[in-house]
């Protein structure tokens, strides 16, 4: 038989047990993105995917994989801005004539929803600057700089630990269409304007 004096006993040990239990849950799942911390950077690996619009002349760009290293301040809860900038993309034709190098920096606003089970979902639009260039290959063919654009997508992180995630984004980037030069003239514009995919690992701070 369970006396008043054990079952009072068994309650603060099971008040205790639930909260250490309910705790890492707790710092997985921040309801308030930007509240319990300031800062996230993350490395990320992405997959650019060329739209290949409007070429003029008869050739595609495969994709490229490339590493994107981004910094991250919430400067207010659920509002952030992040800067990223990706290595190099090598951008093949695909009938083997060389490759457009590609290379991006971008400036983004984010916003990010409630989380749910570690899950916190976002989106984003900023701007973009890009650099191309042209493999030496065929020397009378060359490629203008982009310069900037605008991009716009979303994602979510997921925690895995108290400060530190994983994330999948989603983003297009609009107007990045370098001029095709031939014989030192320009003969139109080659329309990239890729998808990227990307999936990162990040620390919360």
């Amino acid at each position: 038989m369970i006396t008043r004096c054990s079952y009072l006993g068994a309650v603060p040990a099971m008040a205790l047990a639930a909260s250490l239990t309910s705790a890492p849950a707790r710092a997985l799942d921040d309801v308030v993105p930007g509240e319990s911390y300031t800062w996230q950077a993350q490395v990320r690996g992405a997959y650019v995917i060329p739209s290949n619009s409007h070429l003029p002349l008869p050739f595609n760009l495969n994709g490229a994989v490339v590493g994107e290293l981004a910094g991250e301040w919430f400067f207010l809860p659920h509002w952030s801005t992040e800067l990223d900038v990706a290595s190099p993309a090598h951008l093949n034709v695909s009938s083997g004539a060389g490759a457009i190098s590609l290379t991006t920096q971008t400036w983004t606003a984010k916003y990010y929803f409630a989380a749910t089970n570690g899950l916190t979902p976002y989106v984003q639009t900023g701007i973009y600057h890009a650099s191309a260039s042209r493999d030496n290959t065929q020397p009378n063919i060359g490629v203008g700089n982009p310069g900037f654009g605008w991009t716009i997508g979303g994602g979510v992180t997921y925690g895995i630990a108290p400060n530190a995630f994983v994330s999948l984004d989603v983003r297009y980037m609009n107007g990045l269409e370098p001029t095709l030069i031939v014989d030192g003239a320009p003969s139109g514009h080659i329309g990239i304007d890729p998808i990227v995919v990307g999936v990162g690992l990040g620390l919360r701070y």
